[in-house]
């Protein structure tokens, strides 16, 4: 068995988010199969380069975080916040 579950190989979607496992015995079968399968471990390194990107680059939330702080202020009626934004 690879991948756990007790029914061999994971879905593709599972290439993408990881592997679950449940008891010890099927964490050393995924490790098995990441090392006995390229072109599987090749799909799980570029998921987990591509999941590295996005919404989760440092970028991301910090270019966001003056559109979020003008939303609440706006929503608030937080006209002092909003002076500070416009400047």
């Amino acid at each position: 068995m690879h991948g756990g579950r007790g029914n061999g190989h994971r879905s593709d979607l599972d290439a993408v988010h990881g592997v679950l496992f449940d008891p010890e015995q099927e964490l050393v079968d995924a490790m098995r199969c990441m090392q006995d399968d390229g072109e599987r471990r090749h799909r799980r390194a570029e998921a987990g380069q591509a999941a590295g990107e996005g919404p989760w680059l440092e970028e991301t939330p910090i270019s966001r975080y003056p559109q979020l702080v003008r939303g609440a202020a706006e929503r608030k009626g937080a006209q002092d916040v909003m002076e500070v934004l416009a400047t």
